[in-house]
């Protein structure tokens, strides 16, 4: 590796992580070497440039998705410093250290059972040092960002009303036979106006009287140790969906998330500690990413509702998922029965590799329908009846294929055997 010329034309060199210690001297006692390549580890994530999402905003992707940011090997060499934190992870280790954050979901952040309406004041807090490697003092104005995952609306109401009788049978819960009135909302499928989840990060202003104001000063050759201690439950924003028929927000993180992130419990908040060095010279700057969950990870749900349990209207991720499968643009890919949400059904016996495969590439579902998948719950006609488990030739298994909500993604099918147990 090479320093490089210093003008502003040449392209940062980008290497991956793994190859950075290659430049660790061969003879250096076993310790010193894991040392030195733990802090040039350091340096590369401290150094790296954070990549921007794909909105156009220019907001940072998520550190989830990116991490520290994309190594740029001429920062690095030049910076000559780091940021690390306690790693809290290891156990009884405690003089191990990291450089990124993990605020988990701990102390103000924390707030039991979702209820943000009776929850008091929220921060990002963590202690942090600064390592400076260089033979010159340097002094650092600390700045945070802050970010929540992106809300949207996929299918507005305005949109659905000039889109084509073709184009609004591929929303999800069209249904040909309802007449459409456009003053009446129960008229539009339910996937329209729905708020979801996309990719990306909302950043969220965090003004002035909420950083920190003291600088940092860092001897040559020399650590100092820091606080970061930042509000966010007050912090404002406005939400501009896009849909004359969806109200708009304006209010405060912790009203947000009370409104919006009700269903999971919280979300996550993240983002990057920069250290911005005195002077001009941007190549000197750290950073170090931060995430938490605001709220209470322990009640969100692991799985999806069973279908015989969803909510009438809402709009769940596995609907998602179906819409996609079934619509994709070329026939060759397109997978006219997937279903990927939760369900429990009997079976006869136990199913074939040829029925799981058939279920795990979505060709068909494991979802009831009264002949090689029966229902567990009765029926309208007959509410109080219900099948048992074990009865011989009708329903010996149980099958059952949950849709993980924390992962986003299905989950293959679980099979059991649960004799004269009544569901």
């Amino acid at each position: 590796l090479s320093r490089g010329c210093d003008c502003t034309d040449c392209q940062p060199v980008t290497v991956a992580v793994a190859s950075v210690a290659a430049v660790a001297p061969a003879a250096v006692a076993a310790d010193d070497y894991l040392a030195e390549k733990k802090a040039l580890s350091s340096k590369a994530m401290a150094s790296a440039d954070q990549l921007v999402d794909t909105t156009g905003t220019g907001t940072s992707a998520s550190p989830r998705m990116q991490g520290a940011g994309r190594i740029n090997v001429r920062k690095m060499l030049k910076a000559n410093s780091y940021i690390t934190t306690p790693n809290s992870d290891l156990g009884g280790f405690t003089n191990t250290v990291q450089s990124k954050v993990e605020l988990k979901n701990s102390g103000s952040l924390f707030v039991e059972d979702g209820d943000f309406a009776n929850a008091g004041e929220a921060y990002i807090e963590f202690s942090y040092t600064i390592h400076n490697d260089s033979d010159q003092a340097r002094t650092y104005k600390p700045t945070v960002s802050v970010m929540i995952p992106s809300l949207r609306i996929q299918n507005t109401h305005d949109e659905y009303v000039e889109q084509s009788e073709e184009s609004r049978a591929e929303i999800i819960g069209y249904d040909k036979d309802v007449d459409f009135d456009q003053n009446d909302l129960e008229s539009y499928p339910y996937g329209v106006g729905q708020i979801t989840a996309s990719v990306n990060n909302d950043s969220i202003s965090v003004p002035a009287d909420h950083l920190p104001t003291q600088s940092i000063s860092v001897p040559a050759n020399s650590t100092a140790t820091a606080n970061l201690k930042v509000r966010i439950d007050d912090l404002t924003l406005s939400k501009d969906w896009g849909d004359s028929k969806v109200d708009n927000f304006n209010g405060t993180l912790k009203e947000y998330f009370a409104k919006y992130f009700d269903k999971g419990f919280g979300n996550y908040v993240e983002g990057y500690l920069t250290l911005v060095e005195a002077g001009e010279d941007r190549d000197l700057d750290l950073t170090i990413p931060y995430l938490g969950f605001y709220g209470d990870y322990t009640k969100g749900a692991a799985v999806e509702d069973f279908d015989f349990e969803r909510e009438e209207r809402r709009l769940y991720t596995s609907d998602l998922v179906n819409n996609y499968m079934q619509n994709l643009g070329s026939d060759q890919y397109k997978k006219p029965n997937a279903y990927t949400g939760s369900t429990l059904s009997a079976t006869k016996s136990s199913l074939t590799q040829s029925q799981l495969n058939q279920i795990g590439n979505m060709t068909t579902s494991a979802k009831p329908d009264g002949m090689t998948y029966l229902s567990v719950t009765g029926d309208e006609e007959r509410p109080n009846y219900h099948i048992y488990a074990g009865a011989p030739g009708i329903s010996e298994r149980l099958s059952a294929r949950s849709h993980l909500c924390l992962l986003h993604q299905p989950f293959f099918i679980l099979r059991f055997l649960d004799h004269q147990r009544r569901f």
